[in-house]
């Protein structure tokens, strides 16, 4: 599919596509996407699915475009630079396989190094296994000057954006992924191409937390087990106290997190994260609402939350009828997901009765 822009001067507007197979794309529901601001682009759909396949122009300013859908286009994503096209197809190397090459076979070995390239919205899979116990850390150096990957990490068969056990999806040029508590299983890695970029992977051993902790001691798991009064990932944030009835108003970015605190006495609790998104839509929501006894919540652990990106309204009641009078220390997380662009205001508060 190809898009171009006719406005002029292009820069001063700005068209989103959204892509879906059998239904209509939204925001947030989509097959295929690209959000940049550019005069012309081109999505492909390497080795579609047969059916009805709906194509959704979002002026996130306003817009001129001319829209054209053509069957055939030069091999996908260079054939992820582990084949050769001929004829517009990739015949593959040994120990690739898929239509674009986007497939290693054979489990990656411990510190060693591949490379590949991703075109918007394609995929590459590798499949790591462990016998130890130390973390997994998974190093990527995006390879151009352009584009954006994002890691994907999942346990029981290839990860796509919304299945997944562990991911990385900041605009870091080059990044690391910690996934502990990995013996004896089998890691499915999928690096998906937000925009076209090339990179060099490599898994490696690591008995260091990472990040490294700031306040605290890291375990045998390379988990931060953090000193009094400190939280977070790295133990490097503390917590600001919330009172009942008293909202706080913030603003967060993508991949980012914020910590409250919250003391409750009564048998129930209500939770509150309300989004201020400055182009509101029902049915979108951009950031998670997790909360956990005690310990510090994240995106794996955690007690009671609310992850539902189809509204910016996000709540969690608590029903404590077996804990009378008991007073518990409630850890709540805000945490900016990937889609969000733009730093978003929101409003958090806590009701107890």
């Amino acid at each position: 599919m190809i898009v171009n822009i006719t406005s002029t001067p292009a820069i001063d507007h700005d068209c989103d596509v959204y892509i879906k197979h059998n239904s209509l794309p939204t925001l947030i529901d989509w097959d295929y996407i690209d959000p940049y601001l550019q005069p012309n682009l081109i999505l492909p759909i390497p080795s579609p699915q047969v059916g009805n396949w709906y194509i959704g122009i979002w002026g996130f300013k306003q817009c001129n475009f001319l829209l054209s859908v053509v069957s055939s286009v030069p091999c996908v994503s260079q054939c992820s630079l582990h084949g050769q096209c001929v004829s517009n197809v990739c015949n593959c190397q040994s120990g690739y396989t898929g239509p674009y090459c986007e497939n290693k076979t054979a489990p990656l070995n411990t510190d060693e190094l591949v490379s590949g390239f991703l075109e918007d919205n394609t995929w590459n899979y590798y499949t790591y296994q462990t016998s130890i116990q130390d973390n997994i850390v998974i190093s990527i150096n995006q390879t151009t000057t352009f584009g954006d990957c994002d890691l994907y990490v999942r346990w029981n068969g290839s990860p796509s954006r919304w299945d997944y056990d562990y991911f990385h999806i900041a605009m870091d040029y080059n990044f690391t992924l910690a996934v502990p508590n990995s013996i004896g299983k089998i890691l499915h890695i999928g690096l998906y191409g937000w925009s076209r970029v090339g990179y060099n992977m490599k898994v490696m051993i690591s008995t260091a937390c990472i990040p490294a902790c700031q306040h605290g001691q890291c375990s045998p798991e390379g988990i931060c087990i953090c000193d009094p009064l400190w939280y977070g990932l790295a133990c490097d944030q503390t917590l600001d106290n919330l009172q009942s009835a008293v909202p706080v108003l913030a603003s967060i970015g993508s991949n980012k997190w914020h910590y409250y605190n919250f003391a409750s006495n009564q048998s129930t609790v209500v939770f509150v994260l309300h989004e201020d998104n400055p182009n509101p839509n029902p049915n979108v929501g951009f950031l998670y609402l997790l909360i956990s006894e005690e310990t510090t919540p994240d995106l794996w652990r955690y007690d009671h939350g609310d992850t539902s990106l189809t509204k910016p309204l996000h709540l969690v009641n608590l029903f404590l009828d077996d804990r009378p009078g008991e007073t518990i220390n409630w850890v709540i997380a805000v945490y900016g997901t990937g889609f969000v662009i733009n730093p978003v205001s929101y409003q958090l508060v806590v009701w107890q009765a």
